[in-house]
């Protein structure tokens, strides 16, 4: 992951999760089901109007969930456990609860709920910001790229969709809602993607396990040491393809390594970043050295225009106003260091002939 998340945690769609951990917790300690489970944004004349169908479906839940002890012990640890999030990503040693039998009558209806508790039998008025018309989670949206910018952390490849178009960005489920419906409705596991990162490649992937082995992963809205990318060019190869270019990705933090890994691994990031160099990496010399009023004298002095190029898109990355600067910012230096005069010569002599 590229860089840390900042969380909205005013927006009142995090009430869902306080909705649910009083209705789980009066659950597990016999008060019986009430309106209380209802956080405080939920008004009783809501709560009896336009909220009933809601209410009437957790009434219905209570009652069909199970009755003895032991299992209302498990199925409410196993609540607590996958909706502690931020510990499970950081914590291999920390193993998600699986209790919960969802292929049998008890949890298919729970899933069920678990999946839908934004569906239509819940009005969202109260999730609404005070005074905003916006559905609550464009407003979520919008607020969030409001504090986080608008390029997607998990590939820096894309940016996130206009905030006053009519769809916004996906909200993934970190935790993949099939494995782990607790933290379904969770808006601390509900992160806006870029499309193709959630569609195209993360899609149903469990980012806690690498086949049946637990491992460490990104909290979004945690700290990221940061990422060191390097490019290679193999020897004789055809840079217009992407088996060519070498990625050697690495963390800042040596600490971070088996999160590194897993990052790469869920959001197929090494073979994401040689299509991208190999497909574009033409085009974004020759927009660079649209920036250029002389000729250059030599070899060595397009390097160091090569390494000046690097030092812009390294700001332009650090205050994250343009897509794919991190990976220009690699390109540019693996230009400037290893690149061989017949390479250079490419760009640099028709480019001191059209001046």
């Amino acid at each position: 992951m590229l860089y840390g998340l900042k969380a909205v945690k005013d927006h009142p769609c995090f009430k869902m999760q306080d909705l649910l951990g009083n209705f789980f917790f009066d659950y597990v300690s016999d008060k019986g089901f009430s309106d209380n489970v209802f956080p405080s944004i939920f008004s009783q004349k809501y709560i009896d109007g336009h909220g009933r169908a809601f209410k009437e479906t957790l009434t219905d839940l209570a009652q069909r969930l199970p009755t003895q002890k032991a299992k209302k012990q498990k199925l409410y640890s196993q609540f607590m456990n996958n909706n502690s999030i931020e510990a499970l990503c950081l914590e291999k040693g920390f193993i998600p609860e699986s209790h919960i039998r969802w292929s049998d009558v008890t949890g298919i209806e729970l899933n069920e709920f678990l999946l839908n508790c934004y569906g239509t039998k819940l009005d969202l008025s109260p999730f609404k910001r005070l005074g905003c018309k916006l559905k609550p989670t464009h407003r979520f949206y919008r607020d969030f790229i409001s504090i986080n910018g608008c390029i997607c952390p998990f590939c820096g490849l894309s940016s996130y969709r206009n905030v006053f178009g009519p769809r916004r960005e996906d909200l993934d489920h970190y935790l993949y809602k099939g494995k782990y419906p607790f933290a379904a409705a969770n808006m601390w596991n509900l992160i806006p993607t870029c499309s193709e990162c959630n569609q195209d490649y993360k899609k149903t992937t469990d980012v806690l396990y690498n086949g049946n082995v637990r491992t460490e992963a990104y909290y979004p809205y945690g700290k990221v040491g940061g990422i060191s990318i390097k490019v290679k060019l193999k020897i004789g190869s055809n840079n217009k393809m992407p088996g060519s270019w070498d990625i050697h990705i690495s963390p800042k933090n040596s600490t971070e390594l088996e999160k590194v890994e897993n990052w790469v691994r869920v959001y197929g990031i090494r073979l994401r970043y040689q299509n991208e160099i190999a497909f574009d990496h033409d085009n974004w010399i020759m927009t660079d050295l649209e920036e250029r009023r002389e000729a250059f004298a030599n070899p060595n002095d397009f390097r160091r225009f090569m390494i000046s190029r690097a030092r812009v898109h390294k700001n332009l990355f650090d205050k994250k106003l343009a897509p794919k600067s991190f990976l220009k910012i690699a390109f540019f230096v693996f230009v400037a260091r290893h690149a061989d005069d017949a390479f250079i010569g490419k760009y640099m002599i028709p480019f001191n002939a059209g001046l």
